[in-house]
């Protein structure tokens, strides 16, 4: 794949006359396909294969002003147009006018060979992977299956006038299916292993659809719940990945304050942690610098339950006074993403479940953009919570179920459970229930 070497030097020569800047272009190859209502293919997601550039550009002008562009696989033969639109969008904003100084990008393999192949020359296995998750499902109990598998190879540059220039290549899998529109489940990785051993888990998704044809009636009240780790990854994006974002801790749009995290102010339980890892090989979430130019690296956010730093990128950082650091993958939940939560000593998930007298399992929820992050109150439906009796799933319910999630997060009697499919724990605490 050169098409992201050629494009970031010609883009990097073009710059050469500017103040600074830096640069990120990808070129990859995808290969994607799916189920639609139990049809293979369907409307929306037949199979096909993608190639594409893509990227972005930051540059700060003699004049100290800034742009920013998009980069595409035209943008070579448009340089010349691409140039003069940059520079006649540009616009001031003085603590964003910098370019961060050389660092070692962080040393962290990100591909496959597997992967690769199954891209660009033998796509049975995606066939494969998706057939086994249909049949699965189907002998699990479902009436309508949705489900997509899909691939990817590529190589990413990302440089700046300072002189950086890494080049390095990734690949990515990604799987998923929804049973009867209800339960679901996804899967991404690096490796093909992502793909491996996906039946055990179609067939719990399975259990639960099965649990959820018999509906049961809740008297409500305060009612322990189980939250699914992909229904805490929602609660730790809204509430704790915004309260910690350094925009929004120096624009005083975060619960935390800059004074806060100088004084490690104690904000959660001693046992509460959160960190983000972007070294972690082949996990979804690495990479070995940001489009900035900051390098990879754990960065501890929450440690014994006091705040240590937020999530600053250069200009927040200036802002700031303190040091830039490594950033969310974009476009992927917390888990996904790198973020690590850890609380207390967690449990296994079969465990915590089996262990349960009376809980509800809660592995989907409605509502949670138009909750207040700041609070921390929440009021979220979930249309097919699922009964928990003796450790066994045993019906289901519409609930609306209401808290507070830093309580939650607070509150002693509070558990985790790790899952083997998630990166994210369960959680298990008490919320107000209404039937």
């Amino acid at each position: 794949m050169f098409a992201a070497n050629d494009t970031a030097e010609a883009l990097a020569k073009a710059l050469a006359t500017a103040a600074g800047w830096r640069l990120t272009v990808t070129s990859s190859a995808r290969l994607s396909m799916g189920m639609d209502d139990g049809e293979l293919g369907g409307a929306y997601s037949p199979p096909r294969k993608v190639q594409e550039v893509s990227g972005s550009v930051f540059i700060v002008w003699e004049d100290g002003t800034v742009s920013k562009g998009l980069v595409s696989g035209s943008t070579i033969e448009q340089l010349k147009t691409k140039m003069s639109m940059w520079r006649s969008a540009a616009y001031r904003d003085d603590d964003a006018a910098h370019i961060a100084p050389l660092a070692e990008p962080a040393p962290v393999g990100l591909s496959d060979p597997r992967v690769a192949k199954v891209v660009q020359q033998s796509p049975r296995l995606a066939f494969d992977t998706l057939t086994a998750i249909a049949s699965t499902a189907r002998k699990a109990g479902a009436d309508n299956v949705d489900a997509s598998v899909a691939c990817a190879a590529g190589n990413t540059v990302t440089a700046t006038s300072t002189g950086l220039w890494v080049s390095y290549a990734h690949t990515s899998l990604s799987c998923g299916w929804v049973l009867n529109k209800s339960f679901a489940m996804w899967r991404l990785g690096r490796a093909l292993e992502t793909w491996k051993g996906l039946e055990p888990m179609v067939a719990s998704t399975g259990e639960m659809l099965a649990a959820s044809r018999n509906r049961v009636e809740l008297a409500g009240g305060r009612v322990r719940v189980i939250f699914w780790p992909a229904v805490v990854d929602q609660l730790v994006q809204h509430y704790l990945v915004h309260n910690l974002s350094g925009d929004m801790v120096v624009e005083k749009r975060s619960r935390f304050s800059l004074d806060q995290f100088a004084a490690g102010h104690a904000a959660f339980r001693n046992d509460f942690s959160l960190e983000l890892d972007t070294t972690i090989p082949m996990a979804p979430g690495s990479y070995p610098c940001t489009d900035e130019g900051i390098p990879g690296s754990k960065v501890v956010l929450v440690d014994g339950g006091r705040l240590v730093t937020p999530l600053l990128n250069t200009k927040y950082a200036r802002k700031s006074g303190l040091a830039p650091t490594a950033l969310p993958a974009a476009g992927l939940s917390p888990g996904y993403a790198g973020f690590r939560l850890r609380l207390g000593e967690p449990l296994a998930y079969g465990a915590m479940l089996s262990s349960a007298d009376e809980a509800l399992l809660v592995t989907g929820v409605l509502g949670m953009h138009t909750q207040d992050p700041v609070s921390g109150n929440f009021s979220l439906a979930a249309s097919d919570a699922l009964l928990v009796k003796e450790g066994r799933l045993v019906g289901a319910a519409k609930v609306v179920i209401s808290g507070n999630f830093f309580d939650i997060l607070g509150d002693s009697d509070t558990a985790a459970a790790v899952h083997p499919a998630y990166e994210t724990p369960a959680l298990a605490g008490v919320c107000r229930v209404e039937a």
